[in-house]
């Protein structure tokens, strides 16, 4: 049986041509990802650090839950990626330094680190850890507000939260022109919030913990950069 190639190639021209039109009828419109600073405020103060006064975080995971009327400053609106941060740090003179660093094993240090909401009856501000980023020692940025691109983003959903955390002392911290409606909550179990040495850290992925200390009258100065996962729409004829 013989078969006729003009046919074959006029099939496959209307195939083609039938493709291309399905493809220019169903077009799929990626929107620029949204650019967001998680925890900024108009109100970010100079930290204190004197010789007479030094507030710091030590050994510990911690969030800002409220600054002012405004609160969960730190909860993220939308799925998306950290891809760095901020933190606003005081210069530090020496006595001050060698007397936290003695204490606290060492140089300042921070992690970011994300907190999912993990509920559970009578048990308020439970999380478990979804993420973290290495740690950076802070020494050589004290005195500035030095920005950190992480070198693997962290993903983040909507609702999760975006906490500090620091295995030896941090101080991002500011009490000056607080008042009780600035409230912090830290990773120490209840009846432990007075204990500023002992190591409470939530460091291990998947790990949950209960935020069930919160301080009044300070704030943490930090924020942080999310990138949104972009939306897709489809338009069709």
């Amino acid at each position: 049986m013989m078969t006729n190639s003009k046919n074959i190639f006029r099939r496959r021209s209307i195939v083609l041509l039938v493709a291309t039109i399905a493809a220019s009828l169903a077009l799929v419109v990626v929107v620029q990802a949204n650019v967001r600073e998680v925890g900024e405020t108009a109100n970010f103060t100079t930290p204190d650090c004197t010789d007479n006064d030094c507030q710091v975080i030590t050994r510990v995971t911690a969030y800002q839950q409220q600054v002012g009327t405004r609160k969960n400053p730190y909860r993220v609106p939308r799925s998306g990626k950290v891809v760095a941060f901020s933190v606003f740090l005081p210069s530090v003179t020496k006595k001050i330094y060698s007397n936290f660093a003695d204490r606290f094993d060492g140089s300042p240090t921070a992690k970011i680190s994300i907190l999912r909401p993990k509920k559970r009856r009578g048990v308020p501000y439970r999380y478990v850890l979804a993420g973290q980023s290495a740690r950076l020692n802070l020494r050589n940025y004290l005195g500035g507000t030095p920005s950190f691109a992480l070198e693997k983003p962290l993903s983040v959903r909507r609702g999760d939260i975006i906490a500090l955390t620091t295995d030896t002392w941090m101080p991002g911290f500011t009490v000056t022109g607080q008042d009780s409606s600035s409230i912090w909550r830290a990773s120490r179990p209840r009846g432990k919030c007075s204990d500023l040495v002992t190591p409470r850290m939530h460091a291990k992925v998947d790990q949950i913990k209960a935020y069930s200390c919160g301080y009044k009258g300070a704030r943490m100065l930090y924020k942080a950069t999310v990138v949104d996962t972009p939306k897709k729409t489809r338009r069709t004829k």
